[in-house]
């Protein structure tokens, strides 16, 4: 028995037998569609979670997030922010922060910048520690200065920018001395600057920041090599 049949690839009428199950009027057509279509048969058919449309997902692909198109992605990426008024008594700036770092925020006052957060002491200068580990050089002139009887402040931190600030190994109080530990590698002692690594040159910029800081701020700063240290003479600094 033949029956009338509409292929499935050029839409024309063909006539075939019922058992044959044909879809295409040619085999050229049957591979048309199979170039075109062929995913269909291992793709998932899944929701974009923009436009809500559906769509095919190849099965290999792997996401938290599901998009017909860059546009719906875009437009799904952008994380709402919700508008806040700076917490600081002298400030009334507008700013922008998602409900996530709302809800993770340790102070129920927010701030615009570390400007107005350190103004409002949330970053004290003195009072936030400084994490570091005490190197062998520093520990070493750590115990001549209690050998000495020299008070002393261990990372003590000088305001920068910003609210942020800048740390220096010693500070000695009764004659406003800052005293940096620098040790020969990181700090190339005896090398030309353009014989540096990356390492170096960005380290002895930032000596060069911490010394222009020092004085701008009104202390005196000196500087000993980590194989000098037992050379230093200690009476200069004593009461």
């Amino acid at each position: 028995m033949r029956k009338v049949i509409e292929c499935l690839w050029c839409k024309t009428n063909f006539e075939a037998y019922a058992s044959q199950n044909r879809k295409f009027c040619t085999h050229q057509c049957s591979v048309n569609y199979s170039k075109k279509y062929s995913h269909l048969k291992t793709s998932r058919l899944i929701k974009c979670d923009t436009c809500n449309n559906s769509f095919f997902r190849a099965p290999g692909a792997v996401s938290k997030n599901n998009y017909c198109s860059v546009k719906c992605k875009n437009k799904g990426a952008v994380v709402p922010r919700i508008k806040l008024i700076c917490s600081s008594d002298l400030c009334d700036t507008i700013f922008y922060k998602t409900q996530k770092y709302i809800d993770n925020s340790k102070n129920k006052k927010l701030f615009c910048s570390t400007s107005c957060a350190a103004k409002n002491g949330l970053l004290t200068i003195q009072l936030t520690k400084h994490k570091v580990k005490e190197t062998k050089p520093e520990l070493e002139f750590k115990e001549l200065l209690e050998a000495n009887n020299i008070p002393y402040i261990f990372q003590y931190a000088v305001p920068w920018q910003n609210g942020w600030k800048k740390w220096y190994d010693f500070y000695i109080p009764h004659i406003n001395l800052l005293i940096e530990i620098d040790g020969i590698y990181w700090h190339g002692k005896g090398l030309l600057d353009e014989q540096l690594n990356t390492q170096q040159t960005q380290t002895r910029l930032n000596d060069q920041l911490k010394n222009e800081l020092a004085k701008n701020s009104g202390y005196s700063l000196i500087r000993i090599w980590s194989d000098e240290i037992n050379n230093f003479k200690f009476n200069k600094i004593k009461l």
